[in-house]
C-alpha cells in the first residue's frame, strides 16, 4: 500500500518523483512568471509603439499648421 504525502496542506498520492508534485507546481509557476513577463513585455511596447505614433502624428500636424499660418500671414 503506498503512503500519502501531504504537500501543501492538500493528501496527495506519491508521485514517481517522490515530489508530490512540488517540482512541477514550481516549474508550472516559472513558466507562469514567464509569460507574464512576455505578456507585459508585448502590452509596453505596443504602448511604446503608439505613443511614437501619436508624436508622430502631432508633429506632422504642428508642421502643417505652420506652414498654412505662414502662408496666411505672407499673402
Amino acid at each position: 500500500m503506498q503512503r500519502n504525502w501531504r504537500c501543501h496542506g492538500h493528501r496527495l498520492k506519491r508521485r514517481k518523483t517522490g515530489r508530490c508534485g512540488v517540482w512541477r507546481r514550481i516549474v508550472d509557476g516559472l513558466c507562469a512568471l514567464c509569460r507574464a513577463v512576455v505578456v507585459a513585455a508585448g502590452v509596453v511596447l505596443l504602448l511604446l509603439l503608439l505613443v511614437v505614433v501619436v508624436v508622430v502624428v502631432v508633429v506632422v500636424v504642428v508642421v502643417v499648421v505652420v506652414i498654412v499660418i505662414r502662408g496666411l500671414v505672407e499673402a
